[in-house]
């Protein structure tokens, strides 16, 4: 069957190359978005969340599959080649960009440790690309961190987290920076701050019941064509 739509259970999709992720989101902008880097297990998490897939549809925000198992469920969900964006190139590539004018960026970890490694990177890799500013996540600093990006007004927002919380504070509070593009990329952070990936918890879990996840990745191809077929009724 061929391509439906690009959404996976209701997640818009990226719907540009690997080659053209670069320019479209590392230019500036007009309004606020949000580009979110997620493997097989966050594009469950998402799918599972309708303020989320509800805020990045209000943001124009877009879903890069990372990495070939969640570029495949997308496939066999939905008939589209989404390429299966490699994070830490298509970071660095929005950051090249976005230094080619002179832009800023305000960093978010989610550890000290972790914060000042990717800010010495940033600053050794891209000089030309401002910091503005820094902040390690805390629910009990949110609004001074809030405060401190509306005044910053960066135009790229790394954030090296995608914890539930942390994507939660971006959908209540995002909508006050104006402008900002939102990267979320912790697998990319990791590399930056010069760690491996560790496995996300639940990944065995998520290995036993892999053979089983045909039946509604299929499901939803099937309903996708029929709505489609429906409209053009």
């Amino acid at each position: 069957m061929a391509c439906t739509h690009r959404r996976f259970f209701g997640i818009p999709l990226v719907e540009h190359t690997t080659e053209e992720v670069a320019e479209t989101w590392g230019a500036a902008r007009s309004q606020l978005s949000a580009l979110i880097f997620a493997d097989r297990m966050l594009l469950w998490r998402i799918a599972r969340s309708r303020v989320t897939r509800q805020y990045l549809l209000d943001v124009r925000g877009r879903v890069a599959p990372n990495g070939r198992g969640a570029a495949r469920q997308v496939r066999v969900a939905t008939g589209c080649r989404v390429g299966a964006f490699p994070e830490f190139q298509s970071v660095v590539r929005i950051m090249a960009r976005a230094e080619s004018d002179g832009a800023t960026v305000y960093i978010v970890g989610r550890s000290q440790d972790q914060l000042q490694r990717v800010e010495q990177n940033v600053r050794a890799t891209f000089p030309q690309l401002r910091v503005v500013g820094r902040a390690v996540f805390h629910g009990s600093n949110t609004e001074a961190m809030t405060t401190a990006i509306r005044k910053a007004g960066p135009r790229l927002v790394f954030v090296g987290s995608d914890a539930p919380p942390l994507l939660k504070w971006i959908r209540e509070h995002s909508r006050q920076f104006g402008p900002v593009l939102f990267v979320v990329a912790s697998r990319a952070a990791q590399r930056m701050a010069g760690r491996s990936s560790v496995p996300r918890s639940g990944a065995w879990a998520a290995v036993l019941v892999r053979p089983f996840m045909a039946i509604p990745l299929i499901g939803h191809r099937l309903w996708a064509r029929y709505h489609r077929n429906t409209l053009k009724a």
